[in-house]
């Protein structure tokens, strides 16, 4: 009989704990989130080592002419980072480790309490993908939002912040080159003379200053020529020796600004 009401007894513990755990990891309904609000510039880059109809000189190895001319988007908004390292918790979710030097995506954006905030993911593994909302001022909310990525909702209880103290501020900018207006990295590189002619080295650069296979060329011209040019760069001859190149760029067919 003793045996008996103890498993009723207990049978009726698991009951009264499992609603509990149940409300803690199952909140209420589906947050109404927004695409992320964020800011994007077009730039015009142009970069040369020269300005045309000024005298210059190089050494064996140097660039006689260097040009990079691209459009830049810069776009702002798109991360964010803590002011220090902290860890935060909330509900029945272990705490999870942040570093300040992490730039985390922000995935939407919110409006709770009539206040707008930056949804962050901090938290992105196969169990938990949570995130902190970031106000304006940059504070976090009182609660985390769960299931950031797919159905996000406001977890159960109340967020822990260790230190308590945390806030966040704007990460980098998220910056990538406008492929659809055309990239030019180019140099031109002096590669010395044996007497008669001269060497110049072609070379073509990806966006990332990384050379381009096959777009490599070596060129050679007459010592004696007065003007040698290669595409639309035309260079005026002043001096050639083993060690150094004195030179005019007079033409170069690029738009921009020196």
């Amino acid at each position: 009989m003793g045996i008996i009401m103890s498993a009723r007894v207990t049978d009726m513990r698991i009951h009264r704990v499992l609603p509990l755990v149940v409300s803690l990891l199952l909140p209420a309904c589906a947050q109404p989130v927004r695409p992320v609000s964020s800011s994007t510039v077009d730039t015009h880059v142009f970069k040369r080592n020269y300005v045309v109809g000024e005298r210059a000189s190089v050494f064996v190895g140097e660039p006689v002419v260097a040009v990079k001319d691209y459009y830049e988007l810069r776009r702002h908004g798109q991360t964010m980072r803590a002011t220090k390292s902290f860890r935060v918790t909330q509900a029945l979710a272990p705490w999870q480790a942040c570093d300040a030097t992490t730039p985390y995506p922000v995935i939407s954006d919110i409006t709770k309490d009539g206040k707008d905030y930056k949804v962050v993911l901090v938290w992105n593994d196969a169990n938990f993908k949570n995130a902190v909302l970031v106000g304006t001022d940059g504070r976090p909310y009182e609660k985390l939002m769960g299931n950031a990525l797919a159905r996000p909702v406001l977890m159960a209880g109340h967020a822990k912040f260790d230190p308590p103290d945390v806030t966040f501020v704007a990460g980098p900018d998220d910056v990538s080159i406008d492929s659809t207006r055309g990239f030019t990295n180019f140099e031109l590189i002096y590669g010395g003379t044996d007497g008669r002619s001269f060497t110049l080295t072609y070379r073509e650069y990806t966006p990332a200053d990384l050379i381009r296979p096959g777009f490599t060329q070596t060129l050679t011209y007459e010592n004696t020529s007065p003007t040698v040019r290669f595409r639309a760069v035309q260079l005026q001859l002043h001096e050639i020796t083993s060690e150094r190149l004195s030179y005019t760029v007079v033409a170069d067919g690029l738009g921009g600004s020196p």
